[in-house]
């Protein structure tokens, strides 16, 4: 059999390899997602996620509807498709747009379940150690200067706490009913950590 278009041998339907790369749609490969400008989290199909793993994977599935295989390498922005044991490469167009995911818009709405209150002289030392443990992606934050030190709001209070412990730092911890859902209580939780700065090397 021989190619519809130009008369060599056809290897893919009714199509040299040429031939097919050249009607592939390229649409194929261009993009649009929602990226939260806050925590860096893609929206992929209806989930929010971090890794670029997930987000592969997501347009793999996509092009496999119309291959035979598909590979993708976000990092590179390029596609490997396959038909026919033959590998076809293109460029991916990727284009974000910036919104809020849900927890950074609650977060950004005044929601919070934990905050760590940073007070004293050694208050902007205690932040940089504190949120270098974060990812902001897994557990998102927002910091506020007030007069008494800093606040640092975390959507999750368990983790916070955690984060506290790890470090050894002393701290003294209290709750606060902050609202009722569906008959069951949600507490607010206050993490005091004070610190005076003198520090001996």
């Amino acid at each position: 059999m021989f190619c519809i278009r130009c008369g060599k041998r056809a290897e893919i339907d009714v199509y040299c390899r040429d031939c097919y790369k050249d009607q592939i749609d390229r649409e194929l490969f261009k993009y649009t997602f929602k990226i939260c400008p806050s925590c860096g989290k893609i929206k992929i199909g209806l989930d929010w996620k971090s890794d670029l793993k997930s987000l592969e994977n997501y347009i793999e599935q996509k092009l496999i509807r119309h291959f035979d295989d598909a590979r993708v390498d976000i990092q590179e922005n390029m596609a490997i498709v396959t038909r026919n044991n033959i590998d076809f490469e293109f460029p991916l167009e990727i284009d974000y747009e910036e919104i809020l995911c849900p927890i950074c818009s609650r977060i950004a709405g005044g929601y919070y379940e934990g905050e760590i209150q940073l007070r004293g002289a050694g208050a902007k030392r205690l932040l940089k150690v504190i949120t270098s443990k974060f990812d902001k992606s897994e557990n998102p934050y927002s910091v506020k200067s007030v007069r008494e030190g800093i606040d640092i709001r975390f959507f999750s209070s368990k983790k916070a706490l955690e984060t506290v412990r790890e470090l050894g730092l002393e701290y003294k911890l209290s709750r606060k009913l902050h609202t009722q859902i569906q008959g069951k209580r949600k507490y607010r939780l206050t993490i005091l950590i004070r610190d005076d700065g003198n520090h001996t090397k």
